[in-house]
């Protein structure tokens, strides 16, 4: 009889046990955060990608709020949205050029400084000067446990980080670009890491090389004196 109510014991302890373990690990499983996630470039194609992430966010329980051109595809209670309005016209306003397919043309520079570095500002320019947005940011005491933010030359946001005193996640919609890597504190190896407007690949030549470090570091001249 004691063996029996030994072994009882023994298996109602492990019982107990594994729903204690259980219990943990559901209570992990649904603890939400709070997010304000900000993408203020005007770019459909860059929302698309944007928006999913977003709505699996909010499927998964997260309260998020966020600056944004564009609604969310699907309707959420614990979404508030922040709408930059009207969206900037961007082709019109900051690309200097008649047709998309003339980028495939201009040099580097170009693209560079007339295209992105003044995209990049004057998108943020335009949502920081949206009245409802300046009230947001002066007015808003809410407690956020991440910044999600897209970064395509609007870094100015992330200054949201010391705001609410929170981690930033970045969201990448470019691809890898050069000046990502110090970002992200990776070093990127200019004689291996080809720059993301240049044909190469990592299997370059020795010239190639030497273009493509004479390049990434023309870059990083202009992101450091004039950017």
């Amino acid at each position: 009889v004691d063996q029996r109510t030994h072994r009882l014991s023994v298996e109602m302890q492990i019982k107990f046990l594994f729903f204690l373990l259980v219990s943990a690990l559901s209570w992990h499983h649904t603890e939400s955060a709070r997010i304000l996630g900000v993408f203020a470039f005007p770019g459909r194609s860059h929302w698309m990608m944007i928006d999913a992430i977003l709505n699996e966010l909010l499927d998964r329980g997260h309260e998020v709020t966020c600056i944004a051109n564009y609604p969310l595809s699907r309707r959420h209670e614990n979404y508030t949205e922040i709408r930059i309005a009207p969206i900037y016209d961007f082709w019109k306003e900051s690309v200097k050029v008649d047709s998309i397919y003339e980028l495939t043309d201009i040099s580097i520079h170009r693209m560079l400084v007339d295209f992105l570095y003044s995209l990049g500002l004057e998108t943020a320019e335009h949502a920081f000067k949206r009245e409802n947005v300046r009230h947001f940011l002066k007015n808003d005491k809410s407690r956020f446990d991440l910044i999600l933010a897209e970064q395509f030359y609007q870094e100015s946001f992330l200054m949201l980080a010391h705001k609410y005193r929170a981690p930033v996640v970045t969201v990448g919609t470019f691809g890898f670009a050069q000046y990502m890597g110090p970002l992200m504190g990776m070093m990127n190896m200019w004689s291996h890491v080809p720059h993301e407007f240049l044909p190469y690949t990592d299997r370059m030549s020795f010239w190639q090389r030497m273009y493509n470090s004479a390049t990434s570091a023309y870059e990083l001249l202009l992101r450091s004196f004039y950017y």
